[in-house]
């Protein structure tokens, strides 16, 4: 919806295909870990202002004066870690607030620490009982996935492709300002469900929705439906780009203007009778 909106397109002509999600490495605890009356909110993510962490520093005070049995646990690192740490020093709250630093992601040089840093935050995530994402823009979210899948329940900002991640029931929404939050936050700290069903049941149906075997199905038809669609040629290309808005569009028009030009030129050093046809392979499922 965010990019139909952006490029004034035809939602019928936008298809969206989710990031998949490796379950088996985001699974329920199975016990709950807090006590039994601690609401336990996990964060995770980069500590920068685009991640909205300015509002999760003025939120987490507030949060922890109305409910006397919350903690809050925040994995990450970034330029505004600092100032979380001193708020948590100036409201006293060292022993609510659990800040646990990260891997950076420049040491993730291979599968095997990869896996080990996936099992790091299914470590932190099984110990939380709500997923906070304070998120200022999100393309997709893939945090919030992997926290679901864990059976946490999610709270974020409705922004970017966020609100198409998950069901309402799974996730609760709040506009990008402290009060919102604090106020959709606040409701699901006050119903908050302490059943281990409802975890598993979460795990299942995340498993169901992002896992490869789905993705690669909807990416299959994608391709079919692009293939089995009538080529519009270059003029209508263009008309239908600049069409897109009154900057952007004709920004557009010059770029596949050159991509054309560059196409042709490519056509005439290699012409295409001299490729070679991909096989187009029985499908086994059909």
């Amino acid at each position: 919806m965010n990019t139909v909106l952006r490029t004034n397109l035809d939602p019928r002509k936008v298809s969206v295909i989710p990031n998949a999600v490796d379950t088996s490495m985001f699974k329920p605890a199975p016990k709950r870990i807090s006590n039994n009356n601690t609401i336990t909110i996990i964060v995770i993510t980069r500590l920068v202002y685009r991640k909205g962490v300015t509002l999760l520093q003025e939120l987490i005070p507030i949060i922890c004066k109305k409910f006397s049995n919350i903690k809050f646990i925040i994995g990450g690192n970034g330029p505004l870690k600092t100032p979380l740490e001193q708020m948590r020093e100036k409201n006293h709250l060292e022993d609510r607030v659990e800040m646990l630093g990260a891997v950076p992601p420049s040491k993730v040089r291979d599968v095997s620490k990869f896996y080990q840093i996936c099992l790091k935050q299914q470590k932190v995530l099984i110990r939380g009982d709500i997923f906070l994402n304070c998120s200022l823009t999100e393309a997709f979210g893939i945090s919030i996935i992997e926290a679901a899948s864990c059976g946490l329940q999610i709270v974020s900002t409705d922004v970017g492709g966020v609100p198409e991640v998950l069901p309402p029931d799974m996730m609760s929404l709040a506009k990008p300002n402290v009060e919102s939050l604090e106020k959709v936050l606040s409701n699901v700290i006050t119903n908050f469900d302490f059943q281990l069903d409802r975890r598993q049941e979460f795990h299942e149906r995340v498993s169901k929705m992002y896992n490869w075997k789905s993705v690669t199905k909807r990416t299959e038809k994608v391709y079919d439906k692009v293939m089995s669609t009538k080529p519009i040629g270059f003029v209508g290309a263009i008309r239908e780009t600049f069409n897109i808005g009154l900057v952007y569009g004709p920004l557009c028009c010059l770029i596949l203007a050159i991509m054309f030009i560059y196409h042709v030129i490519l056509e005439f050093i290699v012409p295409r009778n001299e490729i070679d046809i991909a096989i187009d392979f029985p499908n086994d499922n059909e």
